[in-house]
């Protein structure tokens, strides 16, 4: 029974020394502004200079007395090499600097407690975070559900509505107005007010255009996201006949006052 507590004792030490020397190897990064980037070290781990363990290290692990012998000298080498480690950590691109506000919350308290803190809190946003884009996710695919049903009530065909879909948002431009100008060359478009412009592409060489030949390229100066409706694709359509018609009359009235 003593020889058993003793073990379990040694492996609890060599834990802790462990834990410690990953503090220390965590507190000279935050010393320098940075903090370890936990994502990254894990794709990394395999080439970090305190993760050198082979199997043999892990059966060490478990030998009374070389265990904590083992893992003191890996926390000795840390000490004696620390810039060699942190030029490592640096080289293998696995620590980001802190945001002004870490910086401050550090300073004013520059321990182990605060770090750990700081970590918790980043842990917490990219939860956040991934929630988040979760949440869009699904959002997007429920709204290309109902947006392919509009496009699938007007062509009866799943198949086309799909690529018709996808060759709206392909159409799609991006960017602030000035970016998009020599792009937008080729395109007639309408005004709709203070709302921007919906520009739009037809075949000039047919008299008479369907839904089918008429596409939306671009919503407003700013595009915000890749948001598609098949209404907004009709919208511009009409506008492009009522363009279409308003170009023809004045057309003929300028006609006209030519005969006169």
């Amino acid at each position: 029974m003593e020889f058993f507590i003793g073990w379990m004792s040694t492996i609890a030490a060599t834990s802790a020394i462990r834990l410690f020397t990953v503090f220390s190897i965590m507190k000279d990064v935050a010393n320098q502004g940075f903090k370890l980037n936990i994502n990254k070290m894990h794709k990394n781990i395999g080439s970090l200079p305190t993760s050198d363990e082979t199997g043999s290290d892990k059966i060490i692990d478990y030998v009374p007395l070389v265990n904590m012998i083992n893992s003191f000298n890996q926390f000795t080498q840390y000490i004696y090499n620390r810039d060699s480690y942190l030029m490592a950590l640096d080289q293998l691109d696995v620590v980001d600097e802190m945001s002004e506000v870490e910086k401050i919350d550090y300073k004013r308290n520059p321990s182990i407690i605060s770090i750990l803190k700081m970590y918790r809190n980043e842990a917490r946003r990219e939860e956040e975070e991934r929630r988040e884009q979760e949440l869009k996710y699904t959002l997007q695919k429920v709204h290309e559900m109902h947006v392919l049903e509009e496009y699938n009530e007007y062509f009866h065909n799943s198949q086309k509505s799909i690529v018709e879909y996808e060759l709206d948002k392909k159409t799609r431009i991006h960017g602030k107005y000035d970016d998009v100008k020599d792009q937008l060359e080729q395109y007639r478009y309408v005004e709709t007010g203070d709302s921007g412009r919906i520009y739009y592409t037809i075949d000039n060489n047919k008299g008479i255009y369907s839904l089918d030949d008429f596409r939306v390229v671009y919503m407003k100066d700013i595009n915000d996201n890749d948001d598609v409706t098949f209404n907004e694709r009709k919208v511009g359509y009409f506008l492009s006949i009522l363009d279409k018609e308003e170009k023809d009359t004045n057309t003929d009235k300028v006609n006209i006052y030519t005969k006169k």
